[in-house]
C-alpha cells in the first residue's frame, strides 16, 4: 500500500481519519462528504478497506433505523430522513476506528516484514 519501507503510513492519510473522524462527526452531511473524500484520495488502504470504511457504517446505520421504524410500525420515510445527519456523524466515527485500526494493523505487518 502506501506506506513507505518505514511502515509509517503518509501523513496525508492519518489527516484523511482525523477529516472523517472529527470533521465527519462534528459537521455531519459536509464533513462526512469531506472525509470521504479524503479517504478515497488516500493511498494506505485497499478500495475495500475503503469502501468498509466510508460506506459501510452508513449503510448498516440507515437499515437499523429502518428496520427499528418498520417493527415499531412507524411510516419509514421520515424517521429514516431524520436521521440521515445522526448517521452520518456516527458512521464517521466508526468508519475512521476502522480506518485508523486498519493502519495499524498494516504498519504492524510492514515491520514484521523488515525483520
Amino acid at each position: 500500500m502506501g506506506q513507505a519501507a518505514t511502515g509509517r503510513p503518509p501523513a496525508r492519510d492519518i489527516a484523511a481519519v482525523f477529516g472523517l473522524g472529527v470533521v465527519g462527526t462534528l459537521v455531519p452531511i459536509v464533513g462526512w462528504l469531506v472525509g470521504a473524500w479524503l479517504i478515497a484520495r488516500a493511498t494506505s488502504w485497499s478500495a475495500r478497506e475503503k469502501l468498509v470504511g466510508v460506506v459501510g457504517p452508513v449503510v448498516a446505520l440507515l437499515a437499523a433505523v429502518g428496520v427499528v421504524t418498520v417493527a415499531l410500525g412507524v411510516d419509514v420515510r421520515l424517521p429514516v430522513l431524520a436521521a440521515v445527519p445522526l448517521t452520518l456523524s456516527i458512521a464517521s466515527a466508526i468508519g475512521a476506528i476502522y480506518l485508523a485500526l486498519r493502519l495499524v494493523a498494516h504498519k504492524r505487518a510492514a515491520e514484521e516484514g523488515v525483520r
